[in-house]
């Protein structure tokens, strides 16, 4: 049984009625939402059932809070995010071994 009370809190709800516009874009344009806040990526349906919030000042978006990402664009951008960590982390083990090796002489 659906619960419609539920349905009906949700679509009362400013932030929740100011995130299907987003939606509805990035749905149209076969792209995902990425949460400049939370660092999280959306499907549409998943950033409407999420429970991230839009805030609202006089009527329209009081900060670009989320970004309406091509999904190959999204992926190009986690694999280099993936290429300076693993730099980071080289770089963090060999300064890690410098400093045993050294130690124990």
């Amino acid at each position: 049984m659906i619960d419609r009370d539920w349905k009906e809190r949700r679509i009362k709800d400013p932030s929740f009625v100011a995130k299907e516009p987003i939606a509805k874009e990035a749905r149209l344009a076969r792209c995902l939402i990425y949460s400049v806040a939370t660092r999280i990526w959306y499907t549409p349906q998943e950033f409407l059932d999420s429970g991230e919030r839009v805030d609202i000042y006089r009527g329209k978006q009081s900060t670009k809070q989320f970004c309406i990402i091509d999904p190959a664009a999204g992926l190009r951008y986690k694999e280099e995010e993936l290429k300076k960590i693993k730099v980071e982390h080289d770089r963090l083990k060999g300064k890690i071994e410098d400093y045993l090796s050294n130690r124990l002489k």
